[in-house]
This record gives structure tokens, C-alpha cells and sequence, in this order.
């Protein structure tokens, strides 16, 4: 048997083995659909500091104000 910071090392079946690596996975998942809320706003790309200057007149309406134009 094994030594772990001065205390004996428990022996673990593997099934607790998995069980704790679920445990992780579980909480990495909650973290990641924590962080898709952030993802959803997303700028609309090539325009001079969203002042809707070189984008299509199409996709203007869908741009939300940030700058008179």
C-alpha cells in the first residue's frame, strides 16, 4: 500500500474511479453552459467600430445602435 502526504493511500474500486471522473465531467459541462450565455452576443465583424460603415445595407437593420450613423 501506497503512502499519500504522510496518511495511507485508500484503495478505490473502479468504480468510484469513474464515478468522480463523471463528478468532474458534470461540473466542467454545468461551467461550459454557464459560459455559452456570453457567446450569444456577438459583434457583427468588418465594420469601422460598429459604425455600420462598409456593411451591406442588409444587414443594417439587424445591427443594433451604437453609433448614429
Amino acid at each position: 500500500m501506497g503512502r499519500t502526504e504522510l496518511q495511507d493511500a485508500v484503495p478505490m474500486t473502479v468504480g468510484q474511479e469513474f464515478h468522480a471522473f463523471a463528478a468532474s465531467l458534470e461540473a466542467e459541462i454545468a461551467l461550459l453552459k454557464d459560459a455559452e450565455k456570453y457567446l450569444y452576443a456577438v459583434n457583427m465583424g468588418a465594420t469601422a467600430i460598429g459604425s455600420e460603415l462598409n456593411t451591406p445595407r442588409a444587414t443594417r437593420p439587424s445591427a443594433p445602435p451604437t453609433w448614429p450613423s
